[in-house]
Formats: C-alpha cells, structure tokens, sequence
C-alpha cells in the first residue's frame, strides 16, 4: 500500500532536502515494514541505483500507555496527582489489572499501593487519576511504578520522584498571665507544644517568640529559642519572657523559618 508519494525538486551538487512522511498507527496494532524508495523508475542517472531504497520496521502497540505525576516537586503535606492515560489501538475491549506502587529506594518499602480493574472500549481511551499526601513520609529518593496486564498485554513503566527536605511545625501555646501592667517589668510564662509537621528530624532549631503591638503591628522585643523534635514527635517547653510594655493590645508570636 503506497502511503504518501512525495516530489523533490531538482537538488543541485551537495544540496540535501529533509521530507516528512505522515502515517497514523491508529486502529494498526502488529508489525509495519515501511519501503521509502526514490527514483523508482530510475530516470535519474547515477552512479549506482543499489541505493535507492530503505526498509524501516515499526511496531504498533496494542496499548497506548503513560504515566504522569502533578506537581513534580513533592514537599511534605503535600497532594499529588498521578495520572494515567490509556489508548486501546485494537477493535475489541481490553480488560485490565492496573498495579501502582510507590516505592522508598533505600529500604524497599511500599509508601502508597493501590489496583484499579478497568475495561477499554475498542478504539477507547481512558485517563484515570490517583491521590496520595506526602504527609511526613521521610524525605529521600522514591519509585513511582504502575503494571498495566492483560490478554496480550504486558506493560511496566516506572519513573523517579523525590520527596524534598521540608522542614515545618505546628505549635500552641498558653500564657501566665494573660494581662500585666504597663510600664513595669513583667514575667510572663509560656507553655508550649511544638509538632514536627515537616518529613525531617529537627535538632538544634531557632525559632523566634516574638511580642507584637497589634494595633501598628510593630514588634516590641523578640528572643530567640532553640528546640529539637524528632520526625512525627511533639515536645512541651517552658519558657520566661519579662515584658515591660506601655498600655495597649499585644500578640505573642512563635516564629520559625516561614512560619507563624
């Protein structure tokens, strides 16, 4: 079956011309041998006429498959979209077993699983969307992989994702007293509870506790606290802050990094 005939103009001497051909492997599942031949009748003198044809063979696949992931960054806490989207190149429904894992690379261990059974209408496509959260899964390198099995189908792919050092907490906090009086030394008692909301260990950590007018949101005094938590731990700290401030409305602020 001749697919496209193309004309080249005359090529002067070391003159070269790149041609497209077009051919669409829609609904041709199997193995296609494609003839490029040029000068078939041989009216162009040349040298040799051996060298007039190139054979290519193209294998068309019974499924149209891929894998994507959204976003590709992945912090902590953090929702990710997989996606998957398949093309049945055949005339017949294809029954499916979709098994999709993400895997941590340094111990083996399956973060996320799941298996979807799905079924193609001939000439059908479907896009198909799984969810996980990161949460606090260790930081590191991971596997993202998915085995697409059927009648005459096997397929596997696979890709690399990495889940970014994300350091983050939450905290409460209770005061004592919650009123002083103004323009005299004051001890206040803070009891804290700082969470390791982030997918890595904090140790040896600066935060800032920080006393802010509420009315010009001007800060007034700030000092600085170390803390150490674990990954998915919590710890209680106490700590002293003597204030003396004029009259007015205050806010007392835990600060670390970019959070408040």
């Amino acid at each position: 079956t001749i697919v496209e005939t193309i004309t080249i103009p005359s090529l002067t001497s070391g003159v070269s011309q790149e041609t497209i051909f077009n051919w669409s492997g829609s609904g041709k599942a199997g193995n296609h041998e494609f003839l490029f031949e040029i000068d078939a009748s041989n009216a162009v003198k040349e040298y040799s006429e051996d060298n007039n044809q190139l054979t290519i063979s193209e294998e068309v696949p019974l499924l149209f498959y891929n894998l994507e992931v959204e976003p590709i960054i992945w912090p902590a806490n953090s929702d990710i979209n997989i996606i998957t989207r398949l093309i049945n190149n055949q005339n017949s429904i294809v029954p499916l077993v979709l098994n999709l894992a993400i895997t941590q690379d340094s111990t083996g261990t399956a973060i996320f699983q799941r298996t979807h059974n799905e079924e193609l209408p001939a000439f059908g496509s479907k896009a198909l969307n799984d969810h996980f959260n990161t949460g606090v899964t260790p930081a590191g390198e991971y596997t993202l992989a998915q085995d697409a099995v059927g009648d005459n189908i096997n397929l596997h792919k696979e890709m690399d994702v990495h889940i970014e050092v994300t350091k983050t907490i939450s905290a409460t906090m209770q005061l004592l007293p919650i009123k002083i009086s103004s323009g005299v030394d004051a001890q206040v008692e803070m009891d804290m509870v700082l969470t390791n909301t982030g997918n890595v260990a904090l140790e040896d950590e600066a935060a800032v506790i920080e006393v802010v007018n509420k009315e010009n949101q001007e800060s007034v005094k700030a000092e600085q606290l170390l803390f150490t938590v674990l990954l998915g731990q919590e710890i209680t700290m106490k700590k002293a802050m003597v204030l003396n401030l004029v009259e007015g409305q205050y806010e007392v602020r835990l600060k670390y990094l970019d959070n408040v």
